[in-house]
């Protein structure tokens, strides 16, 4: 019997050694895997979520990619998460986790948040189940779980990334009632100062653009409608941001400079039309790994090439070892084919899938409503009540 709930500390342990397992397994491992293909064959879900790829295990100095979850997983936090998970889902303050357990054994492991500053959609993480059960059925159930859950709380939009090459995967949340919305690429340039001469890596912030200007705080509804707008109709619902995902409060502004973190933004607005064209953001930790987030309005495609240039002037002008990383979605075909014109290289393209648990439809307005026409006899349309 299989009992999905939240994560309890004596259990600890086993999540611990759970997600170690994943990622350090031992060589014999292959040949167990080996001999578990026909069993898995006969499947229509195989273990899509149990063994990591060959390549992954060869790198020995590639950390883990689950330790983000395994920094979270000690006795301090635990009690936190617990408490986080007895508020409605908009007041949770720390990820969620949720393990499939057996009276002996943890069987699975999945972990949600919310999806940026959208209290209304909530992303699925991750999710792993040990390679000794059925990854159809433990899975299965850790998603109707959290999904019925949390939709019943409010939630409406549930979304998660996946690779395209894991089809088992794919299968696994589609038949959760998961739907594919789009796909996401992520580029990464590993020199972008190879790109400029030295005596021209200095560029002044407001040469090439014109419009360019710092964010401020009566940008914010301009750029969630310029988020809308850049988006396809159908994946706006499931994709667009929300307010505070563009706002930087004052106490994110003074952590980040006792940091030491980089966090700049501009805007390049057209004031004739009282709009916003385009938005860039640089991020950095380490002045070394570089993020750059950006939009550009569909109207003024060159902006796209503008923001990228001012983009990487403004960190070869910090640091010329620098890495910079761009997540672009697939429908941005023009964004695509600029990155790798100019020497950006694709690193992994994830899959985006959404299941929408409910839709908030809003009331018409009673002056929108059409009037209700009645005809002799109090019929209400000759048409329907001919006799």
């Amino acid at each position: 019997m299989i009992t999905i709930r939240a994560l309890r500390s004596k259990e600890l342990r086993q999540v611990k050694h759970l997600l170690r397992s994943h990622f350090e397994q031992p060589a014999e491992s292959q040949t167990r895997g080996a001999q578990k293909t026909q069993a898995q064959e006969a499947s229509p879900y195989p273990h899509h979520l149990q063994d990591l790829t060959a390549e992954t295990l060869q790198d020995a100095a590639e950390p883990n990619p689950y330790q983000h979850i395994l920094n979270e997983l000690n006795l301090l936090n635990l009690p936190l998460h617990g408490l986080s998970q007895l508020l409605p889902p908009q007041w949770q303050f720390m990820p969620a986790m949720f393990v499939a357990a057996s009276p002996e054994h943890v069987l699975g492991l999945i972990c949600l948040s919310q999806d940026g500053a959208k209290k209304s959609r909530w992303r699925i993480d991750e999710m792993i189940i040990d390679a000794d059960v059925s990854a159809y059925d433990v899975g299965s159930q850790l998603l109707n779980y959290v999904i019925n859950r949390y939709g019943g709380s409010g939630v409406q939009t549930f979304i998660a990334k996946v690779s395209p090459d894991q089809d088992q995967a794919l299968g696994l949340f589609k038949s959760c009632g998961f739907r594919h919305c789009s796909r996401v690429h992520l580029y990464r340039h590993p020199n972008p100062a190879s790109r400029f001469d030295k005596r021209d890596s200095h560029l002044n912030k407001h040469v090439g653009i014109q419009g360019l200007r710092p964010v401020n705080s009566n940008d914010y509804d301009k750029l969630l409608q310029l988020d809308r707008e850049c988006l396809p109709v159908e994946t706006r619902l499931s994709l667009e941001k929300d307010r505070l995902d563009f706002q930087q409060t004052l106490s994110q502004n003074i952590n980040r400079r006792l940091q030491g973190h980089l966090h700049v933004e501009w805007v390049v607005e057209d004031v004739a039309r009282d709009l916003l064209m385009g938005w860039l953001r640089i991020e950095s930790v380490d002045f070394k790994h570089y993020r750059v987030t950006f939009l550009a309005h569909h109207a003024w495609p060159a902006l796209v090439e503008s923001l990228v240039d001012r983009a990487l002037r403004q960190i070869v002008n910090t640091t010329r070892s620098a890495e910079v990383e761009i997540e672009v979605y697939d429908c941005h075909k023009e964004q695509l084919a600029h990155l790798e014109a100019i020497g950006f290289e694709r690193q992994s393209t994830a899959e985006i899938l959404v299941k929408d648990y409910w839709i908030q439809l809003n009331e018409p307005r009673k002056g929108h409503r059409s009037p209700l026409l009645i005809f002799e006899g109090g019929r209400t349309s000759p048409a329907v009540n001919y006799r």
